[in-house]
């Protein structure tokens, strides 16, 4: 609304400018004084003109940049709480495999103590059943391990992007800064 309004009296002060240069009246005489004064006042209109211009692309950039920092940051966050998950995933399948290699050993100790061929093939049977879920178990906390760091490789390189856009924004608002104390009419 405000660019709109601001356009819109840039252009109804040019117009009323051009105007008054081009329609002097005719019982006044047209002075070099009032050549200059109106000469000044049409690059005054073409310098807001121009300011403006410049505060709408700079606008326009910072709105662009921020759009992508945000998806960009989204995808940081999301990736990061994949990697937390997984971890997570991790520790709760590494305390149960540390207890596995202690049942088995116990379960070897049975079967060298067991002399009942009964009881016997059903300790070889969990045996089995517990080096078979070891041996998967393991399996699995190595894909996860993969996994992570597939992740951390992955959030690595987003947050580098997000970096850069953090980098751009402030770059950007660095410029817009300088323009703005550039513009400022400095006092006598």
């Amino acid at each position: 609304m405000k660019m709109v309004l601001c356009t819109l009296l840039c252009f109804l002060a040019l117009n009323s400018v051009t105007a008054f240069a081009q329609a002097p009246k005719a019982n006044e005489p047209t002075t070099q004084k009032d050549e200059q004064t109106l000469r000044s006042l049409l690059d005054e209109v073409r310098q807001l003109r121009v300011a403006l211009q410049r505060a709408n692309l700079n606008a326009y950039r910072a709105q662009i940049t921020v759009e992508r920092l945000r998806i960009q940051q989204d995808r940081v966050d999301r990736l990061a709480r994949e990697i937390e998950g997984v971890r997570r995933e991790i520790s709760e399948q590494g305390g149960w495999l540390a207890r596995l290699p202690e049942r088995l050993k116990g379960l070897e100790n049975q079967l060298s103590l067991e002399t009942n061929p009964t009881r016997r093939a059903q300790i070889e049977t969990e045996y089995k059943d517990h080096k078979f879920s070891l041996e998967q178990e393991t399996k699995r906390v190595e894909q996860r391990r993969e996994r992570e760091a597939e992740l951390g490789k992955q959030l690595q390189a987003e947050q580098l992007k997000l970096n850069e856009l953090n980098d751009r924004l402030e770059t950007l608002d660095r410029e817009i800064e300088k323009q703005a104390t550039e513009e400022t009419p400095k006092k006598k």
